[in-house]
């Protein structure tokens, strides 16, 4: 019998790199995260394209695991 295949999970993150001690900011999705010089939060993917544009912030995606 054929194992599943297995899918990766990728985080997303941002992370504040402006010049202001720190943020709020309110995304398209309808959360509003708050951001320290230097943060590093979990962000979602539709929520990407929002922070992409701004040079304020620095976004990653790290692949985590093997989920099924």
């Amino acid at each position: 019998m054929k194992e599943p295949a297995k899918k990766r999970t990728t985080k997303l993150t941002a992370t504040y790199i402006g010049g202001m001690a720190g943020v709020i900011v309110t995304l398209p999705s309808g959360r509003s995260l708050t951001f320290e010089r230097g943060d590093t939060l979990d962000i979602m993917a539709s929520e990407r394209s929002a922070l992409a544009s701004h040079p304020e912030f620095k976004l990653t995606d790290t692949v985590e695991g093997d989920t099924q």
